[in-house]
C-alpha cells in the first residue's frame, strides 16, 4: 500500500521531533513497498530502523547499544 503524501509528509514531521529522537524507534510494516517508501522518508536518522519482520524489529530495539 502506497502511502499518501499527507502521511509521509507527518511520518517525515515526527522523525524531526527531538522528544522521538531521543531513542530507538522501530517501525513494523507488513508490507515490503511502505517499509521502502519510509526507508526514502528518513533522512539519515541513524536512531529509525524499518522492518518488515516483527521479530527482527523487537531484537534490533531492545539489542545493547554502544
Amino acid at each position: 500500500m502506497v502511502q499518501s503524501q499527507e502521511v509521509v509528509a507527518a511520518f517525515v514531521q515526527m522523525m524531526e521531533s527531538p522528544a522521538v529522537r531521543s531513542g530507538r524507534v522501530a517501525v513494523y510494516t507488513s508490507g515490503a513497498l511502505t517499509k521502502l517508501q519510509a526507508e526514502r522518508a528518513n533522512q539519515d536518522h541513524d536512531e529509525f530502523r524499518f522492518f518488515t519482520d516483527k521479530d527482527e524489529a523487537r531484537a534490533w530495539l531492545l539489542a545493547p547499544t554502544g
